[in-house]
Parts: structure tokens; C-alpha cells; sequence
């Protein structure tokens, strides 16, 4: 999935790619995550990953928009660690992940329902209507 620009005011402010994840704080205040398949997930990543989103984002808490390229899966440690309140990304003030394949979305069922991640979290089908939520958090 690429990330599509629906509003040609937004600009990006900071763009890093950090392992398997390509990271992009726009000026819309919404923070957006590409999942690569190219990489396997370690639980070094988000060691990685969370300070940098902190310094992209001033070290403020966001909206965050999830999208994974196809056949990338997030491992069950992988969500394990995402759900966890004392190791996930304290940048975040939601998360919307849009997951556009069948598996994808009864591993976010299995998150949502079985992990019970400690933010509001939703799945959506495409990208339009996953910002449409997010910015009710701006």
C-alpha cells in the first residue's frame, strides 16, 4: 500500500525509514507508518523506532496512520510488544491501521480483541476514511 495524498496542502515536516518501517510526520499533525515486508520484525526495532518518532514528532503525542505493504504480517511477538503499555510507542494518541487483505484483518480482530491495546485503535479498509478518523483526534 502507498501512501496517498489527498490534500495538497499537506507537506511532510520529517521522513525516516527505520528497519522494516517508513515513517512520515506531515503537517496535517498526522504521523504515517508504512510496514515493509522486506524485513523481519526483531524486538530491537521498536527500540529503533520509538525515539526517533519522538524527535520527528517534538516529543508530542499524535495520530497514527498504519498501512502494511502486501504480505507484510506483524509477527504475534511483534503485536505483543505494540499492545504492551509498558514497551509501546508513548508518541501515539491512537492508531488507525488500514489493512486492505483478509489476513490482515483477522490479525487485527485477534489484536483488537486479545491484546487490547491501551489506546483507541481501528481498522479500516482504505486510507480515506482512516484520516477522516484520525483528525477527530487533532
Amino acid at each position: 500500500m502507498v501512501f496517498e495524498n489527498y490534500d495538497k496542502e499537506v507537506k511532510i515536516i520529517a521522513q525516516r525509514t527505520i528497519t522494516r518501517y517508513e515513517v512520515i510526520y506531515k503537517n496535517d499533525g498526522i504521523l504515517y507508518c508504512n510496514v515493509s515486508n522486506e524485513i523481519e520484525w526483531t524486538p530491537q526495532d521498536f527500540k529503533l523506532l520509538f525515539p526517533a518518532i519522538g524527535e520527528m514528532t517534538n516529543f508530542k503525542k499524535v495520530p497514527v496512520l498504519i498501512t502494511y505493504k502486501e504480505n507484510s504480517f506483524p509477527s504475534t511477538e511483534a503485536s505483543v510488544h505494540w499492545a504492551d503499555p509498558e514497551k509501546n510507542c508513548p508518541y501515539f494518541i491512537c492508531e488507525a491501521h488500514v489493512m486492505d487483505s483478509l489476513p490482515l484483518k483477522v490479525l487485527g480482530n485477534f489484536y483488537l480483541n486479545f491484546r487490547k491495546p491501551n489506546r483507541e485503535t481501528k481498522f479500516f479498509n482504505n486510507t480515506k476514511e482512516a484520516l477522516a478518523w484520525l483528525k477527530t483526534f487533532l
